[in-house]
């Protein structure tokens, strides 16, 4: 379980946007790979849901980026972002408090970033690496989302729990779109 969607212009404790304007025809502007903010013209796409980790920014983020292109830009669908705070994931890889903090002072202004382009950050909480997967299907029923965008990450639990949210969203019958982000070239 997570956190309960907070009312229009409503932080959290630690001053993140949460829940908010998680609407159908959000007005969608995507963040180009390296050219900063441009608005998108496409036709009517797809709602998507982008699951941010350890990339909480929005210039130079290609899920981001794809998740507004398929929504089909300013008169699309709309894009819903989320993070997943993993209380037992970050004891599992020793995240020190400072560590903590670090990531929820990012978070606070990836919302506020994301909030100018009309995307909401939701905050919800996955206790669990293994409770991941079940949260993001639930999160894109709940907000009526086609599909997920992430960037992969390639340390061996993170992959094996990206493999496992792609199986999820597969057996949900829900498109998972895993992009390469954050390197020149890929492992392998």
């Amino acid at each position: 379980g997570g956190r309960a969607a907070a009312g229009a212009d409503e932080l959290d404790s630690h001053g993140l946007l949460v829940g908010a304007g998680v609407a159908r025809g959000l007005v969608c502007v995507g963040v180009g790979p390296s050219v900063g903010i441009e608005r998108m013209s496409m036709a009517q796409g797809v709602r998507s849901l982008v699951w941010f980790r350890s990339d909480l920014r929005v210039t130079d983020n290609t899920a981001l980026f794809e998740a507004c292109r398929r929504a089909g830009g300013a008169s699309g669908k709309g894009v819903v972002a989320v993070f997943l705070l993993s209380p037992g994931e970050w004891a599992a890889h020793d995240f020190a408090p400072i560590k903590v903090d670090f990531i929820l002072r990012s978070l606070a202004v990836l919302s506020a970033d994301l909030s100018k382009l009309n995307i909401p950050l939701l905050i919800e909480t996955a206790k669990t690496p293994k409770e991941i997967p079940g949260a993001l299907v639930a999160l894109a029923k709940k907000h009526a989302c086609d599909e997920l965008h992430f960037n992969k990450e390639y340390e061996v639990n993170e992959a094996k729990r990206d493999a496992a949210v792609i199986d999820a969203f597969s057996a949900a019958r829900l498109k998972a779109h895993a992009h390469t982000d954050q390197i020149c070239v890929e492992p392998g």
